[in-house]
Parts: C-alpha cells; structure tokens; sequence
C-alpha cells in the first residue's frame, strides 16, 4: 500500500487531479494497482488518518519511495515489508498467547492486529488510554 497525503488536505482541486491521475494509472494493469481508497472509506476503516488515498498494490508488487525512475520495474530476490491490505488472506499471520490466566485452545479466528497492544497490556495490568481497538477476550 500506499498513502498519498496531500501538503493542504483542504486543497480539493488538487484532490481531484491526483485521484485522476491515480484512476488513469490504476486503469493500465501493468502498474499493479488492485484498489484506490479515498478518504472517507479510509475514515470508515480506521487507517491512514492523514491520508487523502491510499493505493492497495496487487500481489507481487510493492511501493517503493523513488523518487526517480521507471514507475514499475522489476525487484531482484526476496523483499519483506510493511503496508499490505489486512484484506489480503496471504498477509495473515499466526497469533498464540498461552500462560497464566489464558484460556486454552480458544480460536480467536482473525483478528485485527490493532488488538495485540491493548490485550498485552490488558494482561500485563498496563493501561494504553490511546488505543483504539478492544482487547481480544483470551481469559478463561
């Protein structure tokens, strides 16, 4: 993924020309372009608070922060990162919690990574008055 955050967020005209632009590199499948979110659905998902679009890349492609250069060119050997859509199944990852005070053998299906910090804390008895998202229910 990447955001795009404009230096005036209040600049609806430029707004306008960059969501043009992104729709007219999203319509040419060789840019590697799955989905443009605009900022009123990245309100309703609660990610990219600053961000006036966020462009969800399709597998194998990943963006990059050149500033020169072909728009897409190919990447050598393996790459890891951040930034892919939570709606991308291959992204998922594996999460266990077992001890004192853990229920066993509870599946919490997906979950939204946003939920680690406040159950650790939660279970650490530490508050995190800025988290967002409910700890995950893994007491017995």
């Amino acid at each position: 993924m990447a955001a795009i955050i404009l230096k005036n967020p209040g600049d609806r005209h430029t707004e306008q020309v960059v969501r043009e632009l992104l729709q007219k590199l999203a319509a040419d499948p060789n840019n590697g372009i799955a989905s443009i979110h605009g900022r009123a659905e990245l309100k309703q998902l609660g990610g990219f608070p600053d961000a006036t679009f966020v462009v969800d890349l399709k597998p194998g492609f990943y963006a990059d922060n050149n500033l020169t250069g072909d728009l897409v060119s190919e990447m050598h050997g393996t790459h890891g990162g951040h930034g892919f859509s939570p709606e991308c199944a291959d992204m998922r990852a594996a999460f266990f919690v077992s001890g004192v005070g853990i229920a066993r053998h509870r599946d919490l299906g997906v979950i939204d990574m946003r939920q680690v910090a406040p159950t650790m804390a939660q279970l650490l008895g530490v508050a995190l008055p800025t988290a967002k998202a409910v700890p995950l229910h893994v007491a017995p």
